[in-house]
C-alpha cells in the first residue's frame, strides 16, 4: 500500500486481531469481565438466523462469561489476553462462517458483505507511526502486572 511517495508496510489484521481490538474497549490488551460479556453476546447472537438475534438476559450472560473465563483463562487472572482468546475465536469464526452460509443459502439470500479488516500498524511505517508499539507496550505492562499479583 502506498500514499503518495510514502510506502505503507502495515498488514491487514486477522479476524481474531480485529475482533479482539473491537472488544478491548479500554485498549488494555486484556478483556475484562465487561468486555468478555460483549464476546459472549456476539457468540450468542451470531448463531441466530437473521431477525432472531435477541441478546442474552443478565443471568444467562453471567453464566456464559463464567464458562468462557473458566475455559479460556489459562493464567487465572480472570481476564483474557489475545493468546487465550485467539484459538477460541478462530474456532467460533469458522463455525459461524459455515452456519451463515447454510442459513443464508436456505433462506435464498446472499451472504452479507464483509467489510475490510483494519491494518496492524508497523512502528516503522511512515504512514502509521507507532500505534503498534503502544499496543505492545500496553500488553507487556498488563502481563507484568499479572505476574506481580
Amino acid at each position: 500500500m502506498s500514499k503518495g511517495n510514502v510506502e505503507c508496510c502495515c498488514e491487514p489484521m486477522s479476524k481474531a486481531e480485529a475482533k479482539f481490538a473491537e472488544l478491548d474497549a479500554d485498549k488494555s490488551g486484556l478483556l475484562c469481565r465487561e468486555e468478555i460479556q460483549q464476546l459472549a453476546q456476539w457468540v450468542y447472537t451470531s448463531f441466530k438466523p437473521p431477525g432472531k438475534d435477541q441478546p442474552l438476559g443478565e443471568t444467562e450472560i453471567t453464566r456464559e462469561v463464567d464458562k468462557l473465563v473458566n475455559m479460556l483463562d489459562t493464567d487465572s487472572d480472570h481476564k483474557l489476553n489475545f493468546k487465550e482468546f485467539r484459538g477460541y475465536f478462530e474456532k467460533k469464526a469458522a463455525q459461524l462462517d459455515k452456519f451463515q452460509a447454510r442459513v443464508y443459502h436456505k433462506l435464498g439470500m446472499p451472504l452479507p458483505e464483509i467489510p475490510p479488516l483494519p491494518l496492524v500498524t508497523n512502528p516503522q511505517c511512515p504512514q502509521h507511526g507507532c500505534q503498534l508499539e503502544e499496543l505492545m507496550e500496553a500488553e507487556a505492562a498488563a502481563e507484568a502486572e499479572a505476574e506481580a499479583e
